[in-house]
């Protein structure tokens, strides 16, 4: 079937990804983030 289950894990895995892929996936998440903790903090502002 497969020589062994780690080059059955590479290969289900796909090519590594590129590190510029890696670091605009991680910035979109901590804008994300922060736009999600940045409306609560307004919200909490307009409601007093």
């Amino acid at each position: 079937m497969f020589e062994s289950i780690n080059e059955e894990i590479k290969r289900s895995e796909g090519p590594p990804e590129k590190p510029t892929v890696r670091v605009l996936r991680y910035a979109g998440v901590a804008a994300a983030a922060m736009a999600v903790f940045w409306g609560l903090y307004a919200a909490i502002l307009l409601l007093e």
